[in-house]
């Protein structure tokens, strides 16, 4: 794996530069198969913490970390800065995040990245700021989103008229309920079309920390938008702890949910899964992975969305777009 740590992709006039981290698998002219899908990973910490280097908790005691292992898989992946909200209130996380997305864009050349097979995936609040940088009008296009227990819409948070001291109030400039217009602007429900690009949602139903209820909010508005459906596999379901997939429980860790995410984004090396085709389920193997393949990167159908509350995994599955 070939790191480059701490590109500047944006300068904010009083504030300090922005700057991404990547990684990709080879030299882009060392890469044998051509330029590869561009993965760009958008961190949690409720906005107001953490960082960019920073992979989901339940990743970061892998001997061989998450960024490596999407490398493995074929992906050129970058992890952008965003403003936190102790140095700007929203709109800023998602400006940058959506200028980082111009950026890599611009140089996807030179990255040895294919700019039509940009992909989003976030944790948490990243998950909010990848589905919101997919959504909103005159976002650069991406191919697919993943999202990690997502905050989706903060007007249905259960939080008392005067808090003041959540994660939320802290992005906004105080209560959701004295800010309505500013969350809902930071809902990515309020942003769903009908052209919306295929999601992956993967949220617990015993989460504690962000309502499950947040990711089937938005998995009703993109079926709402107008959307085909497409069932996910169903018998391997990852529970969920205090707002993180916890270790194996089972014969399902951590591991497999990443797996399967990157399984349907299509990775530039999917023929190497250790998961046999029978385990993610053929009708879902057989649409996103081989066939998929074979046709050019156009999208396979509107959304798809698929949900079950069960101790486990909510998940919404768009058909992805590959290329061939």
């Amino acid at each position: 794996m070939h790191v480059q740590k701490a590109i500047v992709f944006a300068e904010r006039e009083g504030f300090r530069a922005l700057e991404l981290d990547l990684y990709r698998p080879s030299e882009p002219d060392e890469a044998p198969d051509g330029p590869r899908p561009l993965l760009v990973y958008v961190h949690g910490g409720g906005w107001r913490v953490s960082h960019r280097s920073r992979p989901p908790r339940e990743t970061r005691e892998w001997s061989r970390d998450v960024f490596e292992r999407l490398t493995d898989m074929g992906f050129v992946v970058a992890a952008p800065d965003y403003r936190l909200s102790g140095e700007a209130r929203f709109p800023a996380q998602l400006d940058d995040t959506l200028d980082a997305l111009r950026w890599l864009h611009a140089s996807a050349g030179d990255l040895g990245a294919v700019r039509e097979r940009t992909y989003l995936w976030g944790a948490s609040a990243g998950g909010n700021l990848a589905a919101l940088a997919a959504l909103v009008a005159d976002a650069p296009p991406v191919a697919g989103v993943v999202c990690w227990y997502p905050v989706t819409d903060l007007p249905a948070l259960d939080q008392d008229e005067d808090t003041t001291d959540t994660y939320e109030a802290h992005l906004l400039g105080g209560p959701i309920r004295q800010h309505l217009d500013l969350a809902r602007a930071a809902s990515p429900v309020t942003h769903v079309h009908g052209g919306a690009p295929p999601f992956l949602l993967q949220h617990g139903e015993d989460d504690t920390w962000v309502p499950h209820e947040q990711s089937v909010l938005l998995a009703d508005a993109l079926r709402v938008a107008g959307t085909s459906l497409v069932e996910p596999p169903r018998h391997r379901r990852p529970p969920i702890q205090h707002h993180r997939f916890p270790g194996i429980i089972g014969d399902v860790s951590p591991a497999d949910v990443v797996q399967m995410a990157a399984v349907l984004l299509g990775g530039g090396r999917l023929a190497e899964r250790q998961a046999p085709k029978e385990e993610w389920g053929p009708g879902v193997i057989g649409q996103l992975g081989d066939t998929a393949r074979q046709r050019p990167p156009e999208r396979l159908g509107a959304v798809g969305v698929a949900s079950h509350r069960v101790t486990g995994v909510e998940q919404v599955l768009n058909p992805l777009p590959h290329a061939a």
